[in-house]
């Protein structure tokens, strides 16, 4: 079940502080964040967890990490460089949109007839949490209101395999979540689809959720520079099966 913002993951929560300690300090862009080793005592955190938050921040364009010299403040609206997919070696981030509109479209026309009514509740707070957070221009929160949706979705759609792919393939899908998000004014753009596939699941409606759905997909694929096309989605599996 996904998780509320009370239980965020702890490299979520270290994105949120270090995102704050950035603001606090009046950290302009080009300046060096204190040593890792610092920041993880500050934080009271470990140095893995810390690390999975830079590399967070560094996806959504708030800092930039650079190998043997530090950590620095991005220049704002800087995207991320394409070193920075980390997992660039095993696949290709167009893969990952073409692998999640098919996951994704189909798990959303399952779910919109089957989720309950709390679970729709649940639904309609993090579109507005992500609303709120687009206003806001808080990217750390428009994330963590992005990936609860999204693994809402999955978690109602009834169909155990489809939960079994997005369960494997959570990294590679969060990680292709946030990296569109570094041009802040597209959280609008995020929050709008969002309301669209709401509507759909207020609905019951499962064509209407799928089509609302891999069209988000689509238009969050063009903002991070890749076509998907406007075919039909086709599943592809066997890859990560």
């Amino acid at each position: 079940m996904p998780r509320g913002r009370e239980h965020r993951s702890v490299p979520m929560k270290t994105a949120e502080a270090i995102e704050a300690m950035i603001r606090a300090r009046g950290l302009a862009p080009g300046d060096q964040l204190p040593a890792q080793r610092t920041l993880a005592q500050d934080l009271g955190i470990s140095r893995p967890s810390l690390r999975e938050a830079l590399s967070v921040l560094e996806t959504l364009g708030i800092v930039r990490i650079e190998i043997g010299r530090g950590v620095f403040v991005a220049p704002r609206g800087e995207g991320p460089k394409a070193p920075s997919w980390r997992f660039r070696e095993s696949f290709t981030l167009a893969e990952v949109f073409e692998m999640r509109l098919a996951v994704e479209g189909l798990a959303a026309m399952l779910a919109a007839p089957r989720m309950p009514q709390p679970a729709r509740e649940t639904l309609a707070a993090s579109a507005q949490a992500m609303g709120n957070a687009a206003r806001r221009g808080d990217v750390v929160g428009a994330a963590e209101a992005d990936t609860v949706f999204h693994d809402l979705v999955v978690a109602h759609c009834g169909n155990r395999l489809l939960q079994e792919v997005h369960g494997r393939t959570h990294a590679l899908t969060t990680e292709s979540q946030r990296v569109p998000m570094v041009a802040r004014d597209s959280l609008f753009d995020t929050a709008d689809e969002h309301f669209a596939i709401l509507a759909a699941f207020v609905e019951r409606n499962g064509e209407r959720a799928r089509a609302t759905m891999e069209a988000h997909i689509r238009a969050a694929a063009g903002r991070a520079g890749i076509h998907l096309g406007a075919g039909p989605a086709v599943p592809m599996l066997q890859a990560v099966l």
